[in-house]
């Protein structure tokens, strides 16, 4: 776990291959290969019958998804000499939830829940999309507010209103869709934070003209996008769509960028450390801490003194957290992020049109674990739409509207909360 973070996606479980070097040349021969890992097994079977007394008829390899038992047809010869002897069944691959009568008994697959599965429709929606078509209708998803969600139109995916915040999750390795009803917007003021994950894509569209039928097809509109943490500021007219502003988050938020040496070197020094912390003897451990020591005062050099920066590559699972304010007024445009006026410029005027939100998949990314996760949530707290002109009427659901003594229009999902 120290060094997890340096690591990325370049490593391996003992029990799946030969144990290698540096370089991935085998340190082990085969036999050596097959009498450590029957020896792994034989501890499991005493572990197992010492803490729980006897072993359970249930095995589930690490890690998954391997051609058979390991990345090696030897090491899986040698794994499953003894995994078949021990347990009846075993799950073998994941990223599927469905099984069957036909399915081997030792070669089952599983999708393991995660941690960044933030809602419930994600998790229903990853079962509906492994079940057979006949049995999809059996899924009912979560709603969650009954006043709000009647104000909106459900094109494609599944959407919870949660008192705050809307969750739109998409269908698999496509999109989630949501229309707001009777809405017509022209200058306006949008707050929002979106808090989807960094890879993926969430949007919210002001002016849409033309029908939706689940994808970018509206005649015109003006977008506010994240797509895999790069922010995007659109429009489109006449059939053409315009890219407005873009900007990378990990760069505008990266206030003290670190070098590709300097990472480097603290990973080696973690790893020093975390071979010290499990050191045979003490002698060995101090003459670990000590590398480490060294390691950590080497000198590297800097982004300031012409080194590369370092940019770790996102996985499916990190969090994104954006607060956008977009101010559009006849021609004008203006664009804060995270609190830092961005952009403001001129653009070609549009007529007044409707509200939509949409989520979708945005690739695997690096995940080695469960990479059939193609489902996302796209999340909008505190959606707000503030329209000066108080020419849009709209008194309830998810989005809630009432007039101030201004005259303005707020469009809020955090207000009179079911």
């Amino acid at each position: 776990m120290e060094i997890k973070q340096y690591i990325g996606r370049n490593y391996n479980r003992y029990l799946m291959d030969y144990i290698r070097d540096k370089d991935g040349m085998p340190v082990e021969t085969t036999k050596e290969m097959q009498k450590r890992i029957k020896r792994e097994y034989q501890l499991m079977d005493q572990v197992y019958k010492k803490q729980v007394g006897a072993v359970p008829d249930l095995y589930c390899i690490m890690h998954s998804n391997t051609s058979s038992y390991g990345d090696n047809a030897n090491v899986s010869s040698a794994n499953a000499a003894s995994l078949e002897k021990m347990f009846k069944l075993n799950v073998n691959r994941e990223g599927f939830s469905y099984n069957n009568r036909k399915s081997s008994p030792y070669d089952l697959t599983r999708f393991q829940p995660q941690a960044w599965w933030w809602y419930t429709n994600h998790l229903l929606m990853r079962v509906k999309d492994d079940l057979p078509a006949k049995e999809q209708k059996q899924i009912k998803f979560v709603k969650g507010s009954q006043r709000r969600c009647k104000k909106w139109q459900l094109v494609k995916g599944a959407a919870e209103f949660k008192q705050n915040l809307i969750a739109l999750t998409s269908e698999s390795e496509s999109n989630g869709l949501l229309t707001l009803k009777k809405a017509k917007v022209v200058d306006c003021k949008l707050n929002c934070e979106f808090l989807g994950n960094k890879i993926g894509q969430q949007t919210v569209y002001l002016k849409t003209q033309g029908t939706a039928s689940g994808k970018h097809n509206f005649a015109s509109y003006l977008s506010l996008s994240l797509e895999n943490n790069i922010l995007y500021l659109r429009q489109k007219q006449g059939g053409a769509i315009k890219t407005l502003y873009k900007v990378d988050m990990f760069k505008l938020e990266d206030d003290k960028p670190v070098s590709v040496p300097k990472d480097k070197r603290a990973a080696l020094s973690s790893e020093l450390n975390a071979r010290g912390r499990f050191a045979q003897n003490s002698t060995t451990a101090a003459l670990y801490k000590l590398k480490a020591f060294k390691k950590k005062r080497q000198k590297a050099k800097s982004v300031k003194e012409g080194a590369k920066e370092y940019v770790p590559e996102i996985q499916i699972q990190d969090p994104g957290d954006v607060k956008a304010e977009l101010t559009v007024k006849g021609s004008s445009l203006t664009l804060t992020v995270n609190g830092q006026k961005l952009c403001q410029r001129q653009i070609k005027e549009q007529a007044a049109g409707g509200v939509a939100l949409e989520s979708a998949f945005g690739g695997f990314g690096q995940s080695q674990r469960n990479i059939a996760d193609d489902v996302y949530d796209g999340a909008f707290k505190d959606l707000v739409i503030t329209s000066p002109a108080g020419n849009w009427s709209h008194t309830t659901g998810s989005i809630f509207g009432t007039r101030s003594l201004t005259g303005s229009l707020i469009i809020c999902n955090k207000l009179n909360p079911a």
